[in-house]
C-alpha cells in the first residue's frame, strides 16, 4: 500500500483513500477494499473520502430475488451493526448460479452471459462492486 501510495505521489497525484465495505452501499455481502482516488497535483479536486457506513437499506425485493424457490439458502438482513449474513434454512449447502453472483456484486441479470460459468465466476469474484464505484464517482461528476 505505501508503495501504490508513494508512486502515485512521485508521479505527481494528490491521493485519498478508504476501506469500503459493500455491505453499506446496498448489497447483500460483506466485502472490505481499499478505494483510491487519485488527482493530478495542482488541478480542482473534490473530496470523495471519508465516506459515512451509513448508506441505504438492502430493498426486500432484492432479497426476494436472491431467495428464489426451491430449496436453498434463505438470505435474511443481519443484526443490529445491519451486517447481511447468508444463513442456511434446513437445507443443503449449493453453489450459487452466476445470476446469484452477479446480483451480489450489482450487475444485471445475464452480464458476464457469453462465457463459461468458469470464467463468469472468476469475472464476478475479481469484480469491484458496482454500488459502491456509484457512490464514489457521484462527487467527482457533481464536481
Amino acid at each position: 500500500f505505501y508503495t501504490i501510495i508513494s508512486t502515485l505521489d512521485e508521479l505527481g497525484y494528490d491521493c485519498q483513500w478508504q476501506v469500503l465495505n459493500s455491505k453499506n452501499h446496498g448489497v447483500p455481502q460483506n466485502r472490505e477494499r481499499v478505494f483510491i482516488i487519485g488527482h493530478l497535483r495542482g488541478t480542482p479536486r473534490p473530496e470523495v473520502f471519508p465516506f459515512g457506513q451509513g448508506f441505504g437499506e438492502l430493498p426486500s425485493e432484492q432479497l426476494q430475488e436472491l431467495r428464489g424457490s426451491g430449496p436453498r439458502p434463505i438470505w435474511k438482513v443481519g443484526d443490529s451493526e445491519s451486517t447481511r449474513r447468508a444463513i442456511l434454512s434446513g437445507y443443503t449447502m449449493r453453489r450459487f448460479t452466476p445470476v446469484e453472483c452477479e446480483r451480489l456484486q450489482g450487475f444485471p441479470d445475464g452480464w458476464t452471459e457469453g462465457v463459461s460459468d468458469r470464467q463468469r465466476y472468476k469475472c464476478l469474484g475479481n469484480a469491484v462492486t458496482v454500488n459502491v464505484i456509484k457512490d464514489i464517482c457521484v462527487p467527482l461528476l457533481q464536481y
